[in-house]
Formats: structure tokens, C-alpha cells, sequence
């Protein structure tokens, strides 16, 4: 049983009877002429000493008697003698013929062997060996055709360098509406009410009035009136409260016709940016929270002695009488005769008021601060700034109380000439 589980695979061809040679080309009359004899001798097997020389011509009836004699004692002596009609004979005595050509198998194809597989023997032997399934041809394969160059990807260009932060003070040319802009005159003044409204490009010959949310000006000239005024105006006003977020940028700030009433902007939550303010008193007076001046130039002010009827002017660049979230950064502040920067408190607490990165000058004294009835502001930091040494104090670059210097933050302030600044102390 082991040997045939071990050729559970293998395919036998069912087992067929032998028989004997087929007489083929010779006519039923030929036999029956020929006789015994003559099929015997037509299939070869008499050796030859009773070989049948002849086929019945020539030779009388005893002669084939003989011969019959002959032939039926050589068949009894072999045992092999059978019904002649059915053709079949020993498999031990009759002679094999040679069989037909096999065709070559097909390599697509596994041929089963020609004979029944042999059945196991009870002990163990070697089993014959399988006859071997021939080899397929290999498939053809297709030659590797080389890949195809990837595409050359032109390298990205550089990121363009970015220009070196400005060093040195901002001033004219760096800041204001960007030379070449065409602007359209706007006589009268101008008051905006619809929140998100654009201002591009505008000569605005008259006040402008901020009563709505998230207005931008940029490329534009406010100059106010072509008359000066009679009592105290701002040229720019952002009255829609500390969530306005106006936005000013490249653009001018100024007065056609100088006043000793006329400031440039006033309010709470507005931002400006590379804007250029110059010949009014104050060019920043804050009167409310989130205000940023940042890149800026203010300068020129405006200065008017004492008269019979006016007190002489207290022109500031920024002057602020309340609000938290304050910034000048990065800007240029010069031209005051009262102070570079005023934090007045007249009307509340300054909070986190911030000066960073600024060129200041002028000024009785550049940045002073007053504590007033609400005392040193807190979050008050003045850092990284440089001061010109014009004011009428000499050198007095920072004025305030010894408690609001103990409370604020200053650091890393020079003088143009390299001297550090020291803060000086006021009432």
C-alpha cells in the first residue's frame, strides 16, 4: 500500500488485450487458397525446417497432408497451438513486431507512461521508477528593455533672498504713499459707516471720520481742509471703539493748512503702518486700547507760542491719555518740543504700553510718563531703542518717577554716540 500511495499521482493506462499480429493486405479468398500452412508461413513463425516453401502450386494433396503432419507436431511440442481463426497467440512464443513510430510529446503536454504501473511487492523493494515527465520548453521571455530616462526636472529657483531688515532710522522715502501711485482727489470730507470698506489711491482734501469695523486706507494723502481750523481737530479720527481695527498703511498724514488746533490721528483700535505724519501739534493721540504704530515716521510738529487768547502748544509725536495694548515699534519719532512720547494718564490707566526698536529725538524730555491719581502704569517696557541727544534736557532721554521705574522694564538703550541711557527721575 505504501508503494502505491507514493504513485497516488501517477496515471496508468488501462490494461488492454495483446493480440496477436493483424494479416493485413491479404484478401479473405487469398486465405482460404492458402491454407493452414500458408497463414503459418505468412506470419513467419515455422523455423525452417518446416518452413512452407511453396503455397499449394505445384505440390499434390499428399505433399500438403505431409506438410500439415509437420506443422501440427511442431505446434504440439511448443503448447502454443490456438484457434488460429481468433488470430492470438502465446505471448512467450509469437515474435514481436515492431510497433508504430511514437511522435515526440508535446512539451505543453505530460505523456503517461505506455504500460500499467507494476503492483507493489509485499516486501520492500524498489519501485520502478517513474518514467520521467519531459521538460517544458522555458517560455520565452522578453528582454529587458532599459527604462526609459526619467524626465529632467528643472531645479526650483532659489528663494529669492529676503531684503535685510532697515537699519537706521525710518524716514522720508521709506514710508508714506509709494512714489508713482496715481491718487484721485477727494474734496470734502469723508465719512465711513460700511464695515470692511477699501480706501485705495484717494487725495482726501477734508476730514476723515472711522464709524465701522475693519475699514482699510492705504496709498492715500489725507490733508484736511484747505482753511485752518478754529478749535481742536484731528485730521483722522477712529471713533467706532476699541474693536474697530482700521488699518492704516503707505500713506500721508498732514495738514494743507497748519493750525495750532490740528492733530493728525485720534482714537482707539487702529493700526498704523509705513505712514508718514507730519505738520500738525500731536501726530498719535491715543484715547482708547489696541493701538499699534509700527514703522512709522513721526515728525514735524507743529509748535505755537503762547498768544493774549492760546497758551503755547504741547506738541507730542504720541501722546496717550488711556488705553492698554499700545506699541510703537520700530519707527521714528523727532520734531516735538513738549516730548517724543506723553503717557498723560488723564483719563485712565495705561496699560502694557510698549516702545521697542524706535529712532527718537527732541523733546523736552523724549518719552515721559506721568503717574497722575492711577500710578505707575503696569506692563510699561521701553527696550532696544536708539535717542538722539536734542533734547532741551540734555540727555534726557526717559523721564519718570523712581516707583514707575521700578516697575517698568528698560533695557538696552543707547544714545546715538553709544552711551547707555539712564532714566531720569520725576515727580
Amino acid at each position: 500500500m505504501a508503494s502505491r500511495a507514493r504513485h497516488a499521482n501517477r496515471v496508468d493506462p488501462a490494461p488492454t488485450t495483446h493480440r496477436g499480429p493483424r494479416l493485413q493486405g491479404v484478401r479473405t479468398a487469398g486465405l482460404r487458397s492458402l491454407g493452414v500452412l500458408g497463414v503459418v508461413a505468412a506470419v513467419g513463425i515455422l523455423p525452417s525446417a518446416v518452413a512452407v516453401t511453396g503455397s499449394g502450386q505445384g505440390s499434390g494433396s499428399g505433399g500438403q497432408a505431409v506438410k500439415a503432419e509437420a506443422l501440427a507436431a511442431w505446434l504440439s511440442e511448443r503448447g502454443a497451438w490456438q484457434d488460429v481463426s481468433s488470430r492470438t497467440f502465446d505471448r512467450a512464443t509469437r515474435p514481436e513486431l515492431p510497433g508504430p513510430t511514437k511522435r515526440a510529446p508535446s512539451p505543453d503536454r505530460v505523456v503517461p507512461p505506455t504500460s500499467p504501473a507494476p503492483e507493489p511487492a509485499p516486501t520492500s523493494s524498489p519501485s520502478a521508477p517513474a518514467t520521467p515527465s519531459p521538460t517544458p520548453e522555458p517560455s520565452p521571455s522578453s528582454t529587458p528593455q532599459p527604462s526609459p530616462p526619467a524626465p529632467s526636472v528643472p531645479a526650483p529657483a532659489p528663494a529669492p533672498t529676503p531684503a535685510p531688515p532697515a537699519t537706521g532710522p525710518v524716514g522720508a522715502g521709506s514710508v508714506g504713499v509709494p512714489a508713482g501711485t496715481a491718487l484721485t482727489v477727494h474734496d470734502g470730507d469723508l465719512t465711513i459707516t460700511t464695515p470692511g470698506t477699501v480706501i485705495d489711491g484717494l487725495d482726501v482734501r477734508g476730514f476723515v471720520r472711522v464709524k465701522a469695523a475693519n475699514v482699510v486706507i492705504r496709498n492715500s494723502i489725507i490733508r484736511g481742509p484747505a482753511t485752518p481750523l478754529t478749535s481742536p481737530m484731528s485730521l483722522v479720527q477712529s471713533d467706532a471703539g476699541p474693536g474697530t481695527n482700521l488699518l492704516i498703511e503707505d500713506s500721508e498724514i498732514y495738514a494743507q493748512a497748519p493750525s495750532r488746533f490740528v492733530d493728525g490721528i485720534v482714537g482707539m483700535g487702529f493700526t498704523l503702518r509705513r505712514v508718514d505724519i507730519h505738520t500738525v501739534i500731536d501726530q498719535v493721540k491715543i484715547i482708547g486700547d489696541n493701538v499699534t504704530v509700527d514703522g512709522s515716521y513721526l515728525h514735524g510738529n507743529l509748535f505755537y507760542p503762547a498768544d493774549g487768547t492760546n497758551i503755547e502748544s504741547h506738541d507730542d509725536n504720541v501722546q496717550v491719555a488711556v488705553g492698554s495694548n499700545v506699541q510703537v515699534v520700530n519707527s521714528t519719532l523727532s520734531g516735538s518740543t513738549n516730548s517724543g512720547v506723553m503717557i498723560t494718564q488723564d483719563r485712565g490707566s495705561v496699560v502694557g504700553f510698549t516702545f521697542r526698536g524706535n529712532s527718537a529725538d527732541n523733546g523736552a524730555c523724549t518719552i515721559n510718563v506721568a503717574e497722575k491719581a492711577y500710578g505707575p502704569p503696569p506692563g510699561l517696557s521701553i527696550t532696544d531703542s536708539v535717542f538722539g541727544t536734542g533734547q532741551v534736557h540734555a540727555r534726557c532721554a526717559i523721564l519718570m518717577s523712581d516707583t514707575t521705574r521700578a516697575a517698568a522694564t528698560v533695557t538696552g538703550n543707547t544714545f546715538t554716540d553709544g552711551t547707555v541711557v539712564t532714566v531720569s527721575s520725576g515727580s
